[in-house]
């Protein structure tokens, strides 16, 4: 999954050395820049082999922006493309990084070889420093490499847990004090309790290419060859234990370096083995709560090796525990060369609002050989359950579950609240217009995503959306002219709001630093009292700790409002200070903004912290009487009555705006057990449209009853989705007869009851029963909504009897013909037309 990324490439933020406050978690974000240097190999260069190019990535696990890296680079190294990738981790921002401590000496001294102060960086064929954050200059320093090199580095390997490394360098050219460096290196490493067990963890779990051990040593082996000369290197390691050498991810890189640092070829004997998967049909679906939907994926051997695929559900037991099932079958198939095989899977939802991303992965087993690597290939699809109305968006802030985790716990608003992630297949799959209140939380780490969020903000505020925003800093970012390009859409949605361009006075520091060290301040922030929203809060903000609550600010802004604004003031900082307002948008939707973010309230005031998300969530989901649209309906059921089976009927359904302001409908949908034997063939939005209606104003649509089976009862509801407080459902009912006049016959489950229709099928006059038993039979006459209308027949039956039923003594429509015993029971339908 994909998170979205900001429409400027060189927002980049870097972590630098420094020193460490034992009790102040230290992270100095500072705004990077991108080196330009280019470098060329020599006029005397004769290019003959093909060019493996190096990155050389630096980085740690405590390094948050770090993680932005991991996927770009994911993209970027490829070993069939000849692009290599050695992760060095090194011991800032914080310490404790497992690979630093493991092997200090090797990473320390490629740091200090190129000087490396700032991470996440990279070096690309050794002295051109690159952002491995930046996909397009990485491609970019790629192309610009060349394709050919005047070497050839060969790596071979053997062994178990003593390996023999042999490494061959051919030449095209005389050179003089070069040094071979040989890496041994751990293609995927995943620690998946990292992030509870390193104090200052960034939150990664999966590590990709870092670098084990140099050999023999960091120095490497310096070498002089003459043009045509092959020269051979022997080295030998032992394979480590323990979690930084996971079984069957080792292998070898080697790279030759001149003296001024660049690197003329490397080499490798890693053998990726990998499988390619599709999940067919839609990724990102709906789905009915407590309903099973099933699908396929197609998992294949692009390889010229036969290979026998696994296939799991990696996220399995989450799913379980949020109440959803998932399976596959088969779990395990051999696949020929090229060949491709069919999973089939099945996913049921719980009967509650919620959104499952299912994680599936197809792990080829190989046979364990120095330098082959199985490489897991990972899909995702996922589901939302219908019914959801508040959607907290996760990913612009670490603390950002915090919000959904109270509202969940709160119970007022938990049964249709959920949380979907901000990425890009997501927004599209389910679009924020479709809830009525959409939570976003952007933190200190992440300020500055607003400028993302704009469009979708502007957007639902132009469909009468309800929106929470929490930023400390955002609004005060925006007018920042560095950001001109992409803050348009966030300005002008403040500025709807009523709040005007902060001043300087307005931002505040919430930490003091000395040096490198930043120790963070707590602040207070008080409701309005009696506010509707803001009423009775009063907490402490900025209670970080690092292993408990590890959420924090470094400043916050004061909200400024226009001498037009309607806004309303719902909490202060320091008594006047405005830190939070509540207001309702131009179009009827409603806003709560807030310069703080609801993580900064600690344990301490979880009590106020959710009192205070509780009122916020009653106040942006109820109707606004005063300004907002409203739904009437001119009627709330419609029944079909019975028709013949592949006939239709239509009838028409009238919603008029009772409200005060314009009616926004996105969709008029169809939903429930029977709903593909219904119809909306007139009125209904197009897709990516809306219909507006204006106070007063009416919309009509069209529902047809089209059965394709004979069914005693078709249930279903219309859906509405618009910009109303309320959206009532329409409930609709059918029944479908057949026009056979055949024998029907059934019986009760012992067989001591037996029907048999002998009449016609529908009953126009009267038709006929043959009720076989030797007991006393009681039959009735029992209609579609299980009220029993009339009794036919109540005797003793010793063989057959024949019972009537007269049309005349009942209206049309379909009927259920009980015979019982008490005991038991055997039934026949019937449909009366007349």
């Amino acid at each position: 999954m994909r998170k979205l990324e900001p429409a400027i490439r060189t927002r980049f933020f870097s972590c630098k050395e420094q020193s460490m406050s034992a009790r102040a978690f230290v992270r100095t974000l500072v705004l990077g820049s991108m080196a330009v240097m280019s470098f060329a190999f020599g006029s005397n260069a004769e290019a003959a082999w093909p060019r493996y190019h190096l990155i050389e990535q630096f980085t740690s696990a405590t390094c948050g922006p770090c993680v932005a890296a991991g996927p770009v680079m994911e993209r970027v190294v490829n070993v069939q493309e000849r692009v290599l990738s050695i992760r060095y981790h090194l011991n800032f921002p914080a310490p404790g990084d497992p690979w630093y401590v493991a092997n200090s000496s090797q990473n320390g001294a490629r740091q200090n070889l190129y000087g490396v102060s700032s991470i996440p960086t990279a070096r690309f064929n050794g002295p051109v420093a690159v952002d491995p954050r930046d996909e397009q200059a990485l491609r970019a320093r790629i192309t610009a490499g060349g394709t050919e090199s005047p070497l050839l580095v060969t790596v071979s390997e053997t062994g178990t847990a003593n390996r023999a490394v042999q490494v061959k360098v051919r030449s095209d050219q005389d050179l003089t004090g070069h040094r071979l460096h040989v890496v041994v290196v751990s293609r995927k490493t995943t620690l998946p309790n990292l992030p509870n067990e390193l104090q200052y963890s960034n939150g990664e779990t999966e590590f990709s290419d870092a670098m084990l051990r140099m050999l023999p040593s960091q120095d490497g082996t310096t070498f002089d060859i003459t043009q045509g000369e092959e020269k051979t290197f022997d080295l030998t390691y032992t394979v480590g234990t323990g979690a930084l050498w996971p079984t069957g991810q080792q292998y070898v890189i080697a790279f030759v370096q001149t003296p001024t640092g660049e690197i003329l070829q490397a080499g490798t004997n890693l053998e990726e083995v990998r499988l390619e998967m599709a999940i067919n049909g839609t990724i990102w679906d709906r789905i009915d709560q407590g309903a099973t939907k099933t699908g396929t994926v197609t998992v294949t051997n692009p390889s010229s090796k036969a290979v026998t695929a696994r296939v799991f559900i990696s996220n399995n037991a989450d799913l379980q525990t949020a109440g959803w099932t998932a399976s596959l079958n088969p779990a395990q198939v051999p696949l020929a060369a090229g060949a491709s095989a069919t999973i089939n899977y099945s996913v049921q939802a719980p009967n509650a609002v919620g959104f499952a991303p299912i994680t599936i992965v197809a792990e080829p087993i190989v046979t364990p050989s120095p330098g082959v690597v199985a490489i897991n290939t990972t899909g995702q699809w996922g589901y939302l359950t219908n019914g959801a109305r508040v959607i907290s968006w996760l990913g612009s802030a670490n603390g950002a579950g915090v919000t959904l985790s109270d509202a969940l716990n709160a119970q007022t608003h938990s049964s249709y609240t959920t949380a979907l992630p901000l990425a890009d297949p997501i927004i599209a799959a389910y679009n924020p217009a479709d809830f009525d209140v959409n939570v976003f939380d952007v933190d200190f780490i992440n300020r500055g995503y607003g400028m993302i969020l704009g469009p979708i903000v502007r957007s639902l505020e132009a469909s009468s959306k309800s929106v929470w925003f929490q930023s400390s800093l955002d609004r005060a970012i925006a007018y920042n002219p560095q950001y001109a390009s992409i803050s348009g859409d966030f300005r002008a949605w403040v500025e709807a709001l009523g709040m005007v361009q902060p001043v300087q006075e307005d931002l505040i520091s919430r930490s003091v630093q000395s040096g490198n060290v930043i120790q963070l301040q707590t602040f207070r922030v008080t409701g309005v009292q009696n506010d509707v929203v803001g009423g009775g809060l009063s907490a402490t903000l900025n209670e970080y700790n690092s292993a408990s609550w590890p959420f924090y600010t470094q400043a916050s802004e004061v909200i400024g409002l226009s001498t037009s604004s309607q806004a309303t003031v719902i909490a202060n900082y320091d008594g006047n200070k405005a830190a939070g307002i509540r207001v309702v948008g131009p179009n009827g939707g409603k806003v709560v903004y807030q310069t703080w973010n609801q993580e900064l309230i600690g344990p301490s005031g979880q009590t106020a912290r959710r009192n205070y998300g509780n009122k916020a969530l009653t106040w942006l989901l109820a109707a606004d009487n005063a300004n907002g649209p409203a739904i009437t309906l001119n009627r709330s059921s419609v029944n079909f009555g019975s028709i013949t089976v592949n006939t239709t009927k239509d009838e028409t359904i009238t919603i008029t705006n009772s409200g005060k302001a314009p009616l926004i409908i996105s969709a008029i949908d169809l939903a429930g057990t029977d709903a593909t034997a219904f119809d909306i063939t007139a009125g209904q939005p197009g897709s990516g449209q809306t219909i507006t209606v204006a106070p007063n104003g009416t919309h009509t649509f069209t529902v047809r009853y089209a059965p394709t089976e004979v069914k005693q009862l078709h249930t279903a509801r219309v859906v509405l989705a618009s910009n109303a407080s309320t959206n009532p459902s329409i409930t609709l009912n059918g029944a479908a007869s057949g026009t056979s006049s055949v024998e029907t016959e059934t019986a009760s489950a012992t067989g001591a009851i037996a029907m048999r229709l002998t009449g016609s099928n529908p009953v126009v006059g009267n038709s006929t029963i043959d009720i076989t038993a030797v007991d006393n039979i009681n039959v009735t006459v029992v209609d579609n909504m299980g009220r029993t209308v009339a009794t036919i027949f109540n005797g003793s039956v010793n063989g057959t009897e024949r019972v009537v039923v007269n049309a005349a003594d009942l209206a049309a429509g379909m009927y259920t013909i009980v015979a019982s015993n008490g005991a038991e029971r055997a039934a026949l339908t019937v449909v009366v037309s007349r």
